[in-house]
């Protein structure tokens, strides 16, 4: 934002994730907190806390969180290499059985009316709920050259993607209503364009065949020999670039796309036809991860708004979108690592989040003030401040204005006397000054004012703002008295 003649302003403090590569253009950045649109409001928009973790059960064999799915009142979860069903009562138990050939990596997860299959490029594990038996159907597939690397359901078939080396654009369908049931000849092929195959999932009744480069679509023609045909109308130019990015839900599909140049933008298809909801900052800063194919993502519905969450294990970052505002921000563990979040259920009104990193299943809710018991670092980096004609501005006076007395008592003063932290850039975020942190409000002391003065003299100021106690921020706005100094 750009000076004018000296006044107080209201300062833009509350927005999303904006940051460019070169801070000194723009260095905006919203951590554990989220931007609220209410055109009714004091003010037009706010920032809100982001809910915090509990941990919740362990899965007993170990291992990481893959894949989830609710079925039929109950939950089951891919983790390592085994299957676990939690009942309605909340217990966690292990699937007697088979399990993945794999440990780490994509699971593609679908379900019929009876039956729970599970895929991991090796293995094809069918979960009867009739029968509750947990049984490798792997050898259906082997004997048809396939390797299922992704699956999904539609109108009684089990539809798989072919993960064979030899075989790169090529589905199978299952015999109706059983995924234990494989016929030689119930596949077909992905080719109006040469890509290789490497991920599928419907959409109002329609398939989506995702390839590295290209996609299609396919409808259920309804034939007799086979029953599914592809929409020449809908013709993708653009693939896939990580397959467990993808994720269905509230009548749409996300993912982050490929295409011959590279990694695109992260999409959404509402409908029939995608469109990016990634910004031109976070498409930069993905297209510079070194390994974007990791991207793990799902959607969910929280605080009555819809959030899709996309996590880059290696380059570890957690970019989260939200569909209500089509704002971006982050989200990150103390250490500024990703969020640990890797799969995600909602089950009997509360959400479930699998780990990346550990075995433990965790809650998701605004109940809880920290991670699990690690604190939530909360940050706002605002708009780079200047001078439209470059001018030494002097920063008199700043007020955040803010959810005054969340402070908690019996806390031993550390979250009794919540605080907020202050800091200045001035050479575009490189590097930050502090200064004295002021005071939220302890409880109760609503009309708490939290205000900065005498802070210093510059060209170029960027501020942040940081919070570090287990109590609920919310940031309403900010005004500051600046004065543009002659030369």
């Amino acid at each position: 934002m750009t000076i004018g003649a000296d006044k107080r302003i209201d300062f833009p403090v509350v927005g999303s994730f904006a940051e460019d590569p070169v801070g000194k253009i723009d260095a905006q950045r919203t951590i554990n907190m989220y931007e609220v649109l209410d055109p009714d409001g004091k003010k037009p928009k706010h920032l809100a806390p982001w809910p915090g973790l509990d941990q919740f059960r362990e899965f007993s064999a170990g291992g990481i969180a893959r894949a989830s799915i609710v079925f039929k009142g109950d939950v089951y979860f891919a983790v390592g290499n085994s299957i676990y069903r939690m009942d309605s009562g909340f217990i966690i138990s292990i699937l007697s059985g088979p399990t993945l050939a794999t440990s780490v990596g994509h699971v593609g997860v679908a379900a019929n009316e009876t039956q729970v299959a599970f895929v991991d490029n090796a293995t094809l594990l069918i979960w009867d709920t009739g029968t509750a038996t947990l049984t490798d159907e792997t050898a259906q597939l082997t004997a048809v050259n396939v390797d299922p690397l992704d699956i999904t359901y539609m109108d009684s078939y089990f539809i798989v993607v072919n993960g064979s080396s030899t075989i790169t654009n090529q589905f199978y369908i299952s015999d109706q209503n059983n995924g234990k049931s494989w016929t030689s000849g119930n596949f077909a092929l992905i080719e109006s364009r040469p890509t290789i195959l490497s991920a599928c999932a419907v959409l109002k009744r329609r398939v989506f065949f995702f390839g590295e480069t290209k996609s299609e679509v396919w409808l259920d023609a309804g034939l007799a020999d086979f029953p599914f045909r592809r929409d020449n109308n809908l013709l993708l130019e653009h693939g896939i670039k990580a397959q467990a990015s993808l994720t269905e839900g509230f009548d749409r599909l996300f993912y982050l796309s490929n295409d011959e140049d590279g990694v695109g933008s992260i999409m959404m298809i509402m409908g029939t036809m995608p469109r990016p909801i990634s910004t031109r900052e976070i498409d930069e800063t993905i297209q510079n991860f070194t390994t974007p194919e990791d991207a793990t993502g799902f959607v969910f519905k929280i605080n009555g708004q819809i959030f899709y969450q996309i996590n880059f294990s290696i380059d570890q970052r957690t970019f989260v979108y939200n569909v209500d505002t089509n704002k971006w921000h982050e989200l990150e563990m103390l250490d500024e690592t990703r969020h640990i979040g890797n799969t995600h259920a909602f089950y009997k009104g509360r959400h479930f989040m699998g780990s990346y990193n550990d075995s433990f299943l965790y809650e998701l809710g605004n109940d809880f003030l920290t991670n699990a018991g690690e604190r939530i670092k909360r940050t706002r980096i605002a708009h780079v401040m200047s001078s439209p004609t470059y001018e030494r501005i002097r920063l008199n006076r700043f007020h955040v204005d803010m959810l005054q007395g969340v402070g908690i008592p019996d806390t031993l003063g550390i979250d009794a006397d919540p605080v907020i932290f202050l800091s200045i850039s001035e050479d575009g975020g490189v590097t930050y000054h502090n200064f004295d942190r002021r005071e939220v409000g302890k409880s109760g002391a609503r009309v708490k004012r939290t205000i900065w003065r005498r802070l210093g003299t510059r060209r170029d100021a960027i501020i942040k703002l940081e919070m570090f106690n287990n109590v609920v921020y919310y940031i309403l706005g900010a005004a500051a008295d600046i004065e543009v100094l002659p030369e």
